[in-house]
């Protein structure tokens, strides 16, 4: 039933003002602050828990006790940009959206990493799904020229420096996944955040001063320069 002419005459345009507000602020909290507050639990939470891992594995070395050997066998990615990148996430050989629910996915179609030719790796930077790889290339916009980026594959080390970015549509991203005849790693996500009409990614060349050497020394070389 609508209101009396008489009883909104009788409203003040500071409670008109009031009430448009309130209405503000609940849509902007449905539609921007939860949304981003979600955002910065998942990348908090993606962001912390493997630097914890690294130090746990560190420490065990400073005791003088074997690093676990659940962390030897895995296949892994870590990366420790000095720009505030962090991933220490486990390498899935795949790329469907369950895959990267699971890791960093490899491409069944490329190499595998410290081998010749192109390795391409790629993961999530934001998806609203419950997992703890969901947001894992969030900040992949910080990883920088000069950043290294190690691989623990099929037992073997590989330690790769960046030498490119780059941000293309998707369909032109295409052109950065060819095949090379050196050993290159090439990590992409989508962007913007939200969004899958771009693909942002890196190169990295592998780095020949660092020989290609067994998972279980290597780990133990890279805990050791990291945390001493």
């Amino acid at each position: 039933m609508a209101w009396p002419l008489s009883a909104w005459s009788q409203w003040q345009p500071r409670q008109f003002i009031g009430l448009a507000l309130i209405g503000v602020f609940i849509y902007l909290s449905a539609t921007v602050w939860w949304p981003l507050a979600r955002t910065y639990y998942r990348l908090t939470a993606v962001t912390f828990r493997p630097t914890i891992q690294a130090e746990q594995a560190a420490a065990s070395l400073k005791h003088d006790t074997p690093v676990s050997q659940s962390l030897l066998k895995e296949n892994r990615l870590i990366i420790r940009s000095q720009h505030g990148f962090q991933v220490d996430a486990p390498i899935i050989l795949g790329q469907s959206d369950d895959d990267l629910l699971k890791g960093a996915g490899l491409d069944p179609q490329s190499v595998a990493p410290g081998q010749v030719g192109r390795s391409v790796i790629s993961a999530h930077s934001f998806i609203p799904r419950r997992s703890a790889y969901a947001t894992l290339f969030f900040a992949l916009d910080r990883l920088q020229v000069g950043d290294y980026i190690d691989t623990y594959y099929r037992g073997q080390h590989a330690r790769y420096q960046v030498y490119a970015t780059w941000l293309k549509s998707k369909d032109q991203a295409l052109s950065e996944l060819t095949a090379t005849t050196e050993p290159i790693l090439t990590l992409y996500t989508c962007s913007p955040v939200y969004t899958s009409k771009q693909r942002r990614g890196i190169h990295a060349k592998l780095d020949q001063s660092a020989r290609l050497e067994s998972a279980s020394s290597s780990l133990e070389t890279l805990s050791a320069t990291w945390f001493n």
